[in-house]
C-alpha cells in the first residue's frame, strides 16, 4: 500500500489514465432523483443524466459519500 493516495469523488472527472497511473482512487458520488439514489458513475451514467436532466421536470440533488464506503475504500 501506498502511504500516501488522493481520493476523490466522482464530479472531479479525473481522466482514467491518471487514475490509472497514480495511487488515485475514485468514489461514485451519490445522486437522488425522485426518491430513487443513483452512483454516479455506475447506476447512472453522464449521457443518461443530461437526457433524463432535459425531459424532467424535477432537479437531482447529491449528497455525499457514505463514511463507511470512505473507511472500506481505504483499508
Amino acid at each position: 500500500m501506498n502511504p500516501v493516495i488522493i481520493l476523490s469523488d466522482s464530479t472531479a472527472y479525473l481522466p482514467a489514465d491518471l487514475v490509472a497511473a497514480y495511487p488515485i482512487r475514485v468514489l461514485p458520488l451519490y445522486l437522488n432523483w425522485d426518491g430513487k439514489t443513483y452512483r454516479d458513475g455506475i447506476d447512472i451514467g453522464a449521457e443518461e443524466f443530461y437526457t433524463r436532466l432535459s425531459k424532467s421536470s424535477t432537479l437531482p440533488t447529491t449528497s455525499q459519500i457514505p463514511a463507511g464506503e470512505i473507511d472500506a475504500e481505504l483499508k
